[in-house]
């Protein structure tokens, strides 16, 4: 749509606005608040001067010819995306296909010239939306196949105890953590992370040696570090660590922390 017209269609939209208010609705499409003045004054003068647009004091409004020009050129819209969406056969834009069909069914009720032009001018036929629809009823059917073996390929996974992951938020995951620390009677932890920072800070904060990407905690500290990491992970956003718990592990992420480990046991420990 041009820019007259979409200056146009707000003020169709908008009976009675004033200046100000269509210049702020126009504003964000253009570098400055100067360039959308003289381009909403130039647009305006020659909507005036064409009769599309009437002013009654500080307000402006559509005329009949204004709203008679818009539905023409919506209706065309309407018209020619209808027929490149169709004639694609493109069953990823089966959505924006039945949006349009039932835009222009509906409004075919109402606007007979709209049914007479659609009749007219659509380059597609019955047959072509039946040939999508069978398109879509075999896609159905063989995403359901598919629906149906992923369901037992993860019920085969699950027996044969694959990694799963359960997301908590920060502070949720203490509690999860101390129960496996509890049933695994561990008295130390393992930190991992590559920044650098942050292990030099724990081997502070912790008296406890780096090693490589690692430090090793213990476990009384556990709630220390998590307010720690935290804290930290406010001043950088790419902050990451590994706590290892035996076979477990947790992620700690700035917004999310993961625990990762065998189904069977993440899920009675979770």
């Amino acid at each position: 749509m041009t820019t007259k017209n979409s200056i146009l269609l707000i003020i169709k939209q908008n009976s009675g606005i004033e200046y100000a208010s269509l210049l702020n609705k126009v504003a964000a499409n253009y570098s400055t608040i100067n360039s959308a003045r003289a381009a909403l004054s130039r647009a305006l003068k020659d909507l005036i001067a064409f009769g599309f647009v009437f002013k009654r004091g500080p307000h402006l409004f559509a005329t009949e010819k204004a709203t008679t020009t818009l539905n023409l050129e919506m209706k065309n819209k309407l018209l020619l995306r209808l027929n490149s969406s169709v004639k694609s056969r493109n069953l990823s834009e089966i959505d924006s296909i039945v949006e349009l069909l039932h835009n222009l069914i509906e409004r075919s009720k109402e606007d007979t010239d709209l049914l007479k032009a659609a009749k007219g001018s659509t380059d597609f036929y019955i047959s072509d939306i039946e040939k999508m629809e069978n398109g879509i009823e075999g896609r159905r059917k063989h995403l359901a196949y598919l629906s149906k073996i992923l369901g037992e390929q993860i019920n085969s996974l699950k027996s044969l105890d694959f990694n799963d992951l359960i997301e908590r938020n920060l502070d949720g995951i203490l509690a999860s953590m101390q129960k496996i620390i509890s049933k695994e009677k561990l008295k130390d932890i393992s930190v991992e992370s590559s920044d650098e920072e942050f292990l030099k800070v724990i081997s502070e904060k912790f008296y406890s040696k780096k090693r490589g990407r690692n430090v090793s905690i213990p476990v009384k500290s556990l709630k220390e570090l998590l307010k720690l990491f935290s804290s930290e992970a406010i001043k950088r956003n790419t902050l990451r660590a590994n706590i290892y718990l035996s076979d477990r592990r947790v992620l700690l992420t700035p917004s999310k922390a993961y625990l990762i480990g065998p189904y069977s046991k993440l899920h009675k420990s979770s």
